[in-house]
């Protein structure tokens, strides 16, 4: 978004309205150019939605970007609050995290319920695997003893 010939906020979002994003291996992003403060950028609690595509991984990812030029110099954007985290798929968590210069969304993949399940069975299943193991060398050595 150009504010470059604009008097006003380049974006004022209203109470209620949300961005949706679709992340992948390259994210959806939105860069504000001639950006000169806050001001620029008014927000309302506004829910930020996540889709999470093919090819996306546990990792940071930029969600906007603030330049005081045409795109090549950053700029702090003097924001800290005013977007919260709104759905998300299941087997995901994330979090926004207010940089200098950028607004981003670290994501952290949850490992499902039944990849817990199958990790404790079978661990479970090595564990008596190397018990009974244990077991038949000591009856072996009782017995070459005697």
């Amino acid at each position: 978004l150009d504010g470059g010939s604009t008097t006003g906020a380049i974006l004022s979002m209203g109470s209620g309205t949300s961005f949706t994003f679709d992340v992948a291996a390259t994210s959806d992003k939105i860069s504000f150019w001639s950006y000169s403060g806050a001001t620029d950028f008014l927000r309302n609690s506004n829910a930020v939605n996540i889709n999470m595509l093919t090819g996306a991984t546990t990792g940071s990812y930029k969600l906007f970007d603030f330049f005081s030029n045409d795109g090549t110099t950053a700029t702090a954007s003097g924001i800290s609050s005013g977007l919260t985290l709104g759905t998300l798929p299941s087997g995901w968590s994330a979090s926004l995290v207010y940089n200098t210069n950028d607004i981003s969304l670290n994501v952290t993949a949850v490992p499902e319920p039944s990849t817990w399940l199958g990790a404790g069975l079978l661990t479970g299943l090595a564990a008596w695997s190397q018990r009974k193991r244990l077991a038949s060398l000591a009856c072996y050595r009782t017995t070459s003893a005697t």
